[in-house]
């Protein structure tokens, strides 16, 4: 397992193209635009992994319409996609949605597909709950933005902020968070998935122990009483779509549905799907989707939580969802 670090995971998997069905051959994204009704984007992470089993050739409903896939390597690639109309569906940070929506970016959030995937791995074996950071330093890749924000926001509410109680040290990526782990240079990192779960598995080739003590997720939930981790990636589609193709819209909501529901229910044939994406071993994508908390709830219906994350994580950053929450019309209505 050597050199699978992200920055290499996200070369391998973006090198090869456009992915539409595991163990199938690369395609130009020509060929998979002919071939599919709709191309849909997604992160180089756990929950694209329902999108790959939706667009494979063997999941069921896919007689008509079919679905393609391709990742995006930034945001930034992602919002520039969206914004020209070249991107009509993507998965996506929900936060990032709601700021596109209320600066006039024509789209709507379908469904919310993952509550959480963060955590605190450490090396540290006294660090055991959140109260245990107390005065010590985590390191956080700066490619996590919303795992941060929603650690400053626990971090708030249990009485420990940021740079007062603990301190938060941004590292450049990923790579560089995972190396100074490893190298003992750093006791704990703030990790979001796949990140947490190959930590753990190279610190075992490496005879470095490494643990998650700190789940995100079951610290968000009793914070807030929510019941849930917070609602952090959702399916976004255009405007457009929604208006000129709507049964398309409505076949990949229910679509995904299903796949997310199949790849929670089989992770092991789930996760040689997966490692198409992540170009990871299939036994490490199977752990990392035990921790990704995957499950597809429409956005009408998950409203409340989203509304409820855009306001506490506003009050860490003001401008996170664009300094307002979005109107009715970003949930897209079920039958659409």
């Amino acid at each position: 397992m050597a050199g699978l670090t992200r920055r290499r995971l996200l070369e391998a998997a973006l090198g090869a193209a456009v992915l539409t069905a595991a163990g199938a051959p690369a395609r130009t994204e020509s060929e998979i635009r002919a071939a599919a009704d709709l191309l849909v984007r997604g992160p180089v992470g756990p929950s694209s992994v329902a999108l790959v089993r939706l667009a494979s050739s063997d999941a069921p409903g896919q007689e008509a319409p079919r679905f393609g896939f391709q990742p995006w390597r930034t945001t930034d690639e992602l919002q520039s996609a969206l914004g020209s109309g070249a991107c009509k569906a993507a998965i996506m940070p929900t936060t990032l949605a709601a700021a596109l929506y209320n600066r006039g970016t024509p789209l709507h959030l379908a469904s919310v597909v993952s509550w959480g995937r963060y955590y605190v791995i450490s090396t540290e074996p006294k660090v055991i709950e959140f109260e245990d950071l107390k005065g010590r330093t985590i390191l956080v890749p700066a490619t996590t933005p919303l795992g941060e924000l929603v650690f400053r926001y626990i971090a708030q509410r249990r009485g420990l902020p940021a740079g007062r109680a603990l301190k938060l040290q941004t590292v450049e990526s990923a790579d560089e968070a995972l190396a100074r782990l490893l190298a003992r240079k750093a006791t704990l990192v703030l990790a979001d998935e796949p990140l947490a779960t190959l930590a753990i598995m190279r610190g075992i080739e490496s005879a470095v122990v490494v643990k998650r003590p700190i789940d995100l997720q079951a610290e968000w939930n009793s914070t807030t009483g929510k019941g849930s981790g917070p609602p952090d990636m959702g399916l976004v589609v255009a405007d457009e779509l929604v208006q000129r193709q709507p049964a398309l819209v409505q076949a990949l909501t229910h679509g995904l549905a299903q796949a997310t529901t199949w790849v929670v229910g089989n992770p092991q044939p789930a996760s040689r799907l997966g490692a198409d994406i992540l170009q990871l071993p299939a036994p490490v994508i199977e752990l990392c989707l035990k921790w990704a908390n995957l499950d597809a709830v429409p956005a009408a219906a998950a409203r409340a939580q989203l509304e409820f994350m855009f306001t506490a994580l506003a009050t860490i950053d003001p401008k996170i969802v664009g300094g307002k929450l979005p109107d009715a019309k970003f949930y897209l209505n079920p039958s659409a």
